[in-house]
Protein backbone atom coordinates (compact mmCIF):
# COMPACT_ATOMS: atom_id res chain seq x y z
CA UNK A 1 0.00 0.00 0.00
CA UNK A 2 1.24 3.47 -1.32
CA UNK A 3 1.87 6.08 1.43
CA UNK A 4 -1.15 8.63 0.97
CA UNK A 5 -0.37 12.29 1.37
CA UNK A 6 0.51 12.86 4.94
CA UNK A 7 -0.63 9.58 6.26
CA UNK A 8 1.28 6.59 6.99
CA UNK A 9 -1.79 5.00 8.09
CA UNK A 10 -1.84 1.24 7.29
CA UNK A 11 1.05 1.19 5.43
CA UNK A 12 3.95 -1.00 5.85
CA UNK A 13 6.13 1.43 7.68
CA UNK A 14 3.82 1.06 10.73
CA UNK A 15 3.16 -2.32 11.25
CA UNK A 16 0.35 -4.11 12.24
CA UNK A 17 -0.44 -7.16 14.96
CA UNK A 18 1.59 -9.97 13.26
CA UNK A 19 4.32 -7.86 12.41
CA UNK A 20 6.81 -5.08 13.81
CA UNK A 21 6.68 -1.62 12.09
CA UNK A 22 9.84 -0.25 10.72
CA UNK A 23 9.06 3.20 12.40
CA UNK A 24 9.05 3.97 15.79
CA UNK A 25 7.66 7.40 17.62
CA UNK A 26 8.52 8.37 20.80
CA UNK A 27 7.52 11.75 22.61
CA UNK A 28 9.45 13.47 25.05
CA UNK A 29 8.36 16.36 27.87
CA UNK A 30 11.14 18.74 27.53
CA UNK A 31 11.53 20.01 31.37
CA UNK A 32 13.46 22.78 32.81
CA UNK A 33 15.46 22.83 36.00
CA UNK A 34 14.22 26.19 38.17
CA UNK A 35 16.81 27.17 40.92
CA UNK A 36 15.64 25.76 44.39
CA UNK A 37 16.15 28.22 47.21
CA UNK A 38 15.58 25.88 50.02
CA UNK A 39 18.67 23.40 48.59
CA UNK A 40 20.58 24.99 45.58
CA UNK A 41 22.51 21.34 44.63
CA UNK A 42 18.74 19.71 43.77
CA UNK A 43 17.15 21.93 41.11
CA UNK A 44 13.20 21.71 40.77
CA UNK A 45 12.19 20.30 37.50
CA UNK A 46 9.09 21.94 35.58
CA UNK A 47 7.14 21.08 32.96
CA UNK A 48 7.21 23.05 30.05
CA UNK A 49 4.49 22.99 26.57
CA UNK A 50 7.08 21.66 24.11
CA UNK A 51 8.14 18.44 23.16
CA UNK A 52 10.71 16.19 22.09
CA UNK A 53 9.56 14.06 19.27
CA UNK A 54 12.32 10.87 18.08
CA UNK A 55 11.64 9.07 15.14
CA UNK A 56 13.30 5.29 14.13
CA UNK A 57 13.07 4.51 11.13
CA UNK A 58 14.73 1.34 9.62
CA UNK A 59 14.52 1.68 5.85
CA UNK A 60 14.00 -0.93 3.48
CA UNK A 61 14.02 -0.84 -0.32
CA UNK A 62 10.53 -0.37 -0.67
CA UNK A 63 8.80 2.54 -2.25
CA UNK A 64 6.90 3.38 1.03
CA UNK A 65 10.44 4.03 2.23
CA UNK A 66 11.96 5.29 -0.02
CA UNK A 67 8.89 8.30 -0.37
CA UNK A 68 8.90 8.15 3.26
CA UNK A 69 12.74 9.22 3.15
CA UNK A 70 12.17 12.18 0.68
CA UNK A 71 9.24 13.51 2.98
CA UNK A 72 11.52 14.10 5.80
CA UNK A 73 13.97 15.33 3.49
CA UNK A 74 11.50 17.97 2.41
CA UNK A 75 11.02 18.97 5.81
CA UNK A 76 12.76 22.29 7.61
CA UNK A 77 11.39 21.39 10.82
CA UNK A 78 12.69 17.80 10.70
CA UNK A 79 16.61 17.12 11.42
CA UNK A 80 18.39 13.89 10.79
CA UNK A 81 20.65 12.73 13.68
CA UNK A 82 21.97 10.18 11.74
CA UNK A 83 22.26 10.24 7.86
CA UNK A 84 20.81 7.16 6.08
CA UNK A 85 23.11 5.80 4.05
Amino acid sequence: MRIREGSLYKSHLTGKVSQVGRLWHRMYPVVVLKRNPENPNKPIPRNTPKYLELITFFPDDSVDSREFLRFLDQQQWFQKLWPVE
